[in-house]
């Protein structure tokens, strides 16, 4: 003979319906999560071509890296552990900035609220928070 444990129907009831509503929590805050990162890595990769082409139009160590920045840029980035950062991704962060250049103007006050440093560096006095100038 099994025993039930005291558990009734609608205890069972109510047990499953609180695995549903954990499982629905779940895949929405999932789906959010991956949302959010998804914006930080747009940002980081425009900001990361950004970076690259104030660093090539201020023009004074561009002599001294020529037409090999991106590959020493990606060796160094690797040496300081950051990974993901090939030549081909540097490539396409510098030209994901030069043609859209207007993520600039469009971020918004929530944007500020919300990711500050973010904003900060994209902001008119752009990448100077980054050790970079514009002038």
């Amino acid at each position: 003979m099994m025993k039930s444990h005291g558990k009734t129907p609608q205890h069972r009831l109510n047990y499953s319906g609180l695995v549903e509503s954990i499982a629905r929590l779940h895949v929405r805050t999932q789906a959010g999560a991956a949302a959010a990162v998804n914006q930080f890595l747009t940002l980081r990769n425009w900001l990361i071509g950004g970076c690259i082409v104030q660093f090539e139009q201020r023009g004074s160590d561009r002599a001294r890296y020529g037409e090999r920045l991106l590959e020493y840029l990606s060796a160094d980035l690797v040496r300081r552990g950051v990974r993901g950062l090939s030549v081909t991704n540097l490539r396409q962060s510098r030209q994901f900035y030069r043609l859209y250049p207007q993520i600039r103007q469009t971020l918004s006050g929530e944007s500020q609220r919300l990711w500050p440093d973010i904003h900060q560096t994209a902001s008119d006095e752009s990448f100077r928070t980054i050790g970079l100038t514009t002038r």
